[in-house]
């Protein structure tokens, strides 16, 4: 698909933003298609903790990791009720990520059934039988494509057979998660969600008419504080919350340690040497493949950090700035098995926010290398197909061919 290399709104600098404060950062497109997207984003870091940028409609950019902490822990100065940089346009307010306290913690305590740690387990365990059996396919072919092959196997299987949606529904519904994320156009990233919100408004009504005991029901049947129940278009926010990060973060993610591990044959064999590492090493991969991005809005004029941030500016959260943060993290770019603070990343959101999905995804994450390494020899990226990297709002590697 081909990828403008801006389809925000430029604006003219309010008179409140002081000229040094002001950066030409577009944070949808912060690298150029030939540099990992990830690591282009050190190239914005300068003297200041908190930029503006007059791309996609004018916003702020914090780049400083205490100043995540600060802004995740301060829900009632900043409001998640735009988690996306610029006008919502009409798209549906995500739930629960986009409702702010004491409303958040209701809709949370009913999704979080489905990521309890005995639950997490059990698809644990079905995870690991599917990657075995696509490893093995794949194993004697000697090659393959990652991203399709593999990245967007695994996950999104899992996440189906979660919601008990068709598995005959993964290409079309991965493919409008892949257009809503990462969009030509604003309109088309905008249809890409009503598509989705229209799929998931026929399947919460045939729950609604005959409800089960599956993942979906289960959030259809979320209860209101006082009893009463949600209305339809909460019902289908919430179930798009989940679709949306089983059907392309964590494929991501996978996608890009893929990469890096092909890049990296010291690395490969350190771990097949010490699977014991494996575990530790998730949580590092994670780190390094900050690929997330949220917003939040100031409910008053503010100072942060020395910006003077009005009243319902919204101020963007790369999670890339905080992992690769060379104070934090010593020798950012590299893998570094067993990194002892690996987790203070931000990759996974943080304070009452952080994602529902943390523990399937580090799961996840983990079965498919301990499964791969225990079953494809070293591989490589293929000399003669080179790998498709894209610097967008969720940056993703496109394509990779590797060999063995």
């Amino acid at each position: 698909m081909a990828i403008q290399q801006s389809i925000g709104t430029r604006v003219p600098k309010p008179n409140h933003v002081p000229d040094h404060l002001v950066v030409d950062l577009d944070v949808h497109f912060p690298g150029t298609p030939d540099e990992d997207p990830l690591l282009a984003w050190k190239r914005h870091i300068g003297p200041y903790p908190v930029v503006w940028t007059p791309h996609q409609g004018g916003h702020w950019v914090a780049v400083d990791s205490a100043i995540y902490d600060s802004i995740y822990r301060d829900t009632d100065t900043w409001s998640s009720r735009n988690i996306f940089v610029g006008p919502r346009n009409g798209r549906p307010q995500l739930l629960p990520s986009e409702y702010d306290p004491p409303e958040h913690a209701n809709f949370r305590k009913h999704i979080m059934q489905l990521f309890h740690p005995k639950v997490v387990r059990e698809w644990t365990e079905e995870a690991r039988e599917l990657t075995v059996g696509i490893i093995e396919e794949l194993q004697p072919q000697g090659r393959c494509e990652f991203v399709e092959d593999f990245a967007k196997q695994l996950p999104m299987i899992i996440t189906l057979r979660m919601l008990s949606l068709p598995q005959s529904d993964r290409e079309k519904l991965v493919d409008l998660a892949f257009t809503a994320l990462r969009p030509a156009t604003p309109e088309e990233g905008i249809a890409a969600q009503m598509g989705v919100a229209q799929y998931l408004a026929e399947r919460v009504q045939e729950r609604i008419a005959n409800p089960g005991d599956d993942g979906l029901s289960l959030l259809v049947a979320t209860k209101l504080p006082d009893g009463s129940e949600l209305n339809i278009e909460q019902k289908i926010a919430m179930s798009t919350n989940v679709l949306f990060g089983g059907l392309d973060t964590v494929a991501t993610t996978m996608a890009w340690t893929a990469l890096y591990m092909a890049e990296n044959p010291a690395l490969q064999h350190e771990l097949r040497g010490n699977k014991a590492l494996i575990a530790r090493t998730t949580e590092e991969l994670l780190r390094r493949f900050g690929i997330s991005q949220v917003s939040r809005v100031a409910t008053r004029d503010v100072e942060l950090a020395g910006a003077p941030i009005k009243a319902g500016e919204q101020v963007c959260m790369p999670a890339a700035m905080s992992g690769l943060n060379a104070d934090i993290f010593p020798d950012p770019d590299a893998i570094v098995p067993g990194r002892s603070n690996a987790n203070k990343h931000h990759t996974m959101g943080g304070g009452v926010h952080r994602c529902a999905g943390a523990l399937l995804a580090h799961a996840e994450l983990r079965v498919f290398l301990e499964e791969w390494l225990d079953r494809i020899p070293q591989f490589s990226l293929d000399p003669n197909d080179r790998p498709v990297k894209l610097a967008t709002l969720v940056p993703c590697v496109d394509h990779l061919p590797l060999v063995w």
